[in-house]
């Protein structure tokens, strides 16, 4: 499986709720529709003031581009926190580092839109980028789940939670946007509200998606679906996602795409599930002493095994960790109750989405979980659902919902 240096750049990051039921294992089977997306409503060009260079989205098999770090000024000293809120806002949600350059930051804000920084997040380089087709959209609700394509510079994939809902995909660095899901479309149409809460990126092939939904599904495909596209969102199937004694909708799920056929889904408390066979036939591969996964929607870059060899998602009793993907283990004395999940320079760090909690580790299987120091500011119920980690330059970002947006320098 290929490991780029730019997956050290990226980082892990995002929200959730709660889920429902009890998981059992077993192979279950699912269906699935092929539905074509429309068109968008509007025809109008691209307004490229942001500037960034965009590359022909037909690159799906080049390798992963090299991370780069342009300067960052005004950095805070090592080990301490740093407020960095764009100014206006009071909520924010998902935060990536850009796979092109580390420098280059982008975060989700509740009925705020979507900001940049060209400085590593300090204070007075934050820009609302939304601003062409369709922006004004993505300024209602809540982009809970924001990736950006390691392989085609300036595109990006939105929700709009509570807002616009449905998928949306931007080809010039956030300024316009098109929706995947327009209220004609199948997928609108079979899932309530048109709610969707993550996206799931193939590493190997940009154009893959997959994304899961936050209600419910309708009939054949509910209660729990997911849509699967290959061509970058132009055309999705909808597979139904059979989970034993689950008859609703399952909040905080994703899914993590190993390889073409081959995905997770995770959820908080009904299982940790494997498909290789693109969404046909589902195993339960929940590691003992753990119930699922909480990484759903807040791991927000395409999934890959970590420099130390090793996969990792956050859960409601730790970190768990596999070598293949396949076979999970959680691992002892790790951090406890975890959403948020990071990793970068030979470390992994985690983070309590209910309380401000932080833990970092070394990425080795038997390394020692220790505590970081929290902001002082936070209050006891403002955790960290999101987390990402910008390598070249030692930061560590914490997005924290209403308590708003972190940085300290982690060597």
């Amino acid at each position: 499986m290929r490991l780029g240096p730019w997956r050290l750049a990226l980082l892990l990051s995002v929200s959730l709720a709660a889920c429902s039921s009890s998981s059992n294992s077993d192979v279950a089977e699912a269906g699935a529709i092929d539905a074509p997306i429309p068109e968008a409503a509007s025809d109008a060009g691209p307004s490229d003031s942001v500037g960034e260079a965009i590359a022909d989205s037909s690159s799906l098999d080049a390798p992963p581009t090299e991370v780069s770090a342009s300067p960052c000024s005004d950095l805070p000293a090592a080990g301490t926190w740093e407020s960095i809120t764009p100014p206006g806002v009071s909520v924010t949600d998902a935060i990536v580092v850009d796979p092109f350059d580390a420098s280059l930051v982008w975060v989700g804000t509740k009925d705020h839109g979507i900001f940049r920084s060209k400085g590593c997040g300090a204070p007075g380089t934050w820009v609302h980028v939304n601003t062409g087709t369709n922006g004004e959209k993505l300024d209602h609700g809540e982009p809970i789940s924001v990736i950006a394509d390691p392989k085609n510079a300036g595109v990006l994939y939105s929700t709009s939670f509570y807002g616009a809902s449905g998928l949306w995909k931007s080809t010039n660095a956030g300024v316009d946007w098109t929706a995947l899901f327009p209220p004609e479309s199948e997928v609108a149409k079979v899932v309530e509200y048109n709610l969707v809460n993550s996206i799931g990126m193939d590493a190997h092939d940009t154009a893959h998606l997959v994304v899961s939904m936050h209600a419910h599904c309708a009939a054949p495909y509910g209660p729990v679906c997911i849509a699967d596209s290959r061509d970058g969102g132009a055309t999705w199937h909808i597979i139904h996602v059979p989970l034993p004694g689950v008859t609703d909708w399952i909040a905080g799920a994703g899914v993590f795409l190993l390889d073409v056929d081959s995905w997770l889904f995770s959820t908080y408390s009904n299982g940790l599930w494997l498909t290789d066979d693109a969404g046909s036939t589902w195993k339960n591969v929940t590691p003992a002493g753990a119930t699922g996964s909480t990484s759903g929607k807040t791991i927000v870059v395409p999934f890959l095994p970590s420099a130390g060899g090793r996969y990792h998602l956050a859960s409601m009793e730790g970190i768990l960790s596999s070598v293949d993907g396949r076979a999970w283990s959680l691992l002892p004395a790790s951090g406890g109750r975890s959403v948020g999940l990071a990793e970068g320079n030979g470390h992994i760090f985690s983070s309590d989405q209910w309380a401000p909690n932080y833990h970092v580790a070394d990425d080795t299987a038997s390394a020692t979980w220790t505590e970081i120091a929290k902001p002082t500011t936070l209050a006891s119920d403002q955790g960290a659902p999101y987390l990402a980690y910008d390598a070249p330059h030692h930061i560590l970002y914490s997005s924290n919902w209403a308590g708003g947006l972190w940085r300290t320098i982690r060597p």
